[in-house]
């Protein structure tokens, strides 16, 4: 497969790519670059999992390493009960790969990654303080506010979330971030 044809591929059932140009050039440069969706264990998988399940495979096929962060400490920061991470985890680690299999994509150059296993690691709270000292009470709160659960009397966590997920990519040592549009305040 061609560049021209893997970007057509990724771009497929895709609303918004930034840029495209960056995109061709990574793949011209990068013979097997990585992408990442973070995904919280906040509640039961659904079908509407399938959508980014169909994309991600669209990437595995153009020839990507795809990373899905199982996110557990955002869920908690997003209101599941701490006793539940480690189940909900198990779960989504089971029901995830079974909908890659249903549609019949390759997974070998998938792979599941837990939150927690990274981010509780010193250095990665060491740059959620720092970065907090960069960013604003407003900014972090706009970022937070299409994929945090909102209430009248919000928490701190919903402020760290955003934080979080801005460090997640580097970390993660990925290429690209896959997101929906209410994602796009946290990645710019």
């Amino acid at each position: 497969m061609d560049v021209n044809e893997k970007i057509e591929l990724i771009k497929r059932n895709t609303q918004e790519i930034v840029t495209e140009e960056e995109l061709a050039e990574l793949l011209k440069k990068k013979k097997q670059p990585a992408v990442y969706l973070g995904t919280a264990v906040t509640g039961r998988p659904h079908v509407g999992y399938f959508m980014w399940v169909l994309k991600m495979a669209d990437f595995l096929k153009a020839g990507f390493k795809v990373k899905l962060l199982l996110a557990d400490i955002h869920g908690a920061l997003d209101n599941t009960p701490w006793d539940l991470l480690e189940n909900r985890f198990k779960y989504y680690s089971i029901v995830i790969p079974a909908m890659f299999e249903a549609i019949g994509a390759d997974i070998k150059n998938f792979e599941i990654v837990k939150g927690s296993d990274f981010q509780m690691k010193k250095e990665f709270v060491f740059d959620i303080l720092k970065m907090s000292t960069f960013a604003s009470v407003h900014d972090c709160t706009k970022a937070a506010s299409d994929v945090v659960k909102q209430s009248k009397s919000p928490k701190l966590s919903g402020l760290i979330y955003p934080i979080m997920q801005a460090l997640d990519e580097e970390y993660l040592k990925v290429d690209i971030q896959y997101g929906g549009i209410d994602q796009r305040k946290i990645y710019f």
